[in-house]
C-alpha cells in the first residue's frame, strides 16, 4: 500500500487525528488557515495554486489526483512547457489532464474517480473524506479485505 500524506498544506493543528476531515477543515477555517506559498513541483500544482491564489486541502486531492493520472498512464500527463506562464495557462484555462477517451484499460469508475479529483474549480473538487466512499475505492477495498488484488501484467490496468 502506498501512503502519500502530504503535497504541501500539512501543518500542525489541535484536532485529533481520528476525527473526520470535516472537523480539521472546520478548524482551518475557524483559524483563517488557507496556505499561500508558492513552493512545490510546478507540474503538480493545482490550478488555484500555480496562479499564485490561496489553496487547502482540496489542492493536494488535485495533485494525488496527478499523481494517479502518471502511474495510469506511465508517462507525466502534462509536458513540461517551455516557459512556466505557458504551464499556467494550461492549468488554468484549458481542459483538466485526464485519461484518454477510447482506451479501454481503465474502469468507468476509476475515469470518473481521477476526473473528480482533477476538477479545475477548487470549490467543486470534492474533498479527500468524500472521495473515500468513491465506487472506485469501494471496491477496491473489497479486494484489501479479500487478501488479494488483481492479477495484471500492465501495472496501469488494475486502475
Amino acid at each position: 500500500i502506498l501512503k502519500i500524506s502530504d503535497f504541501g498544506i500539512a501543518g500542525v493543528e489541535d484536532t485529533d487525528v481520528t476525527e473526520p476531515m470535516s472537523n480539521h477543515r472546520a478548524v482551518l477555517a475557524e483559524h483563517g488557515r488557507k496556505a499561500g506559498s508558492f513552493v512545490g513541483t510546478v507540474m503538480y500544482m493545482s490550478p488555484e495554486r500555480i496562479s499564485g491564489g490561496e489553496y487547502g486541502y482540496n489542492s493536494d486531492v488535485w495533485s494525488l489526483g496527478l499523481s494517479l493520472l502518471t502511474v495510469a498512464l506511465g508517462e507525466m500527463p502534462l509536458q513540461m512547457e517551455n516557459r512556466y506562464w505557458k504551464l499556467r495557462e494550461r492549468l488554468t484555462k484549458g481542459a483538466p489532464p485526464g485519461l484518454p477517451e477510447r482506451d479501454a484499460r481503465w474502469s468507468k469508475e476509476f475515469r470518473d474517480f481521477i476526473s473528480q479529483m482533477l476538477t479545475k474549480d477548487a470549490a467543486e473538487r470534492p474533498a479527500a473524506d468524500q472521495l473515500l466512499f468513491h465506487p472506485f475505492l469501494a471496491e477496491a477495498k473489497k479486494q484489501y479485505e479479500r487478501g488479494h488484488g488483481p492479477e495484471v501484467d500492465d501495472p496501469g490496468s488494475i486502475f
